[in-house]
């Protein structure tokens, strides 16, 4: 999901990856969004 914002005379746009898998704890989603997160900085 995209969202596109004005900023002066110029735009800029953030995409948002949800990924919801129903976890038990917080901690574990935590953990999940952070592995989910590393894989997204390394390009994969």
């Amino acid at each position: 999901m995209a969202s596109i914002q004005k900023r002066g005379k110029t735009y800029q746009f953030t995409v948002s990856h949800i990924v919801n898998g129903g976890f038990k704890t917080k901690k574990e989603a935590q953990i999940a969004s952070a592995e989910i997160e590393a894989q997204l900085t390394k390009g994969s």
